[in-house]
């Protein structure tokens, strides 16, 4: 089952948020995948080292965090630093299985991706 959540940014948010992942600066996204997913694993993410990258995150973690239904349905005890991707043209990441641990970190992951 997977539950979709609207309306974690409004229009101004998400317009100002696009505009700062323009000006970020994007890596080979396999660096973040396990074994399994860098074979089929496609696409580029925002550099972790990137300075602009930290605060937009925690902004988007922030909103995230304040949403009552997410609040209701996920009853999170902390999340881990958002991944940003983009996909080029011809670009993808292919049938996979999320590792359950991630980046070393004991908390186990659930992640998703949303696309406008």
């Amino acid at each position: 089952m997977m539950l979709c959540i609207g309306d974690v940014l409004d229009k101004r948010e998400a317009a100002a948020i696009r505009s700062e992942v323009e000006n970020l600066t994007f890596v080979d996204g396999r660096a973040t995948a396990g074994w399994a997913a860098r074979l089929v694993k496609d696409n580029e993410q925002a550099d972790a080292d990137d300075n602009q990258l930290k605060a937009l995150r925690s902004r988007i973690a922030e909103r995230i965090l304040q949403n009552e239904i997410f609040q209701l349905a996920v009853r999170p005890k902390a999340l881990t630093p958002l991944l940003i991707s983009r996909y080029k043209p011809g670009k993808q990441y292919g049938t996979h299985v999320d590792d359950a641990l991630m980046r070393g970190d004991a908390h186990r992951c659930i992640l998703h991706s949303f696309s406008s």
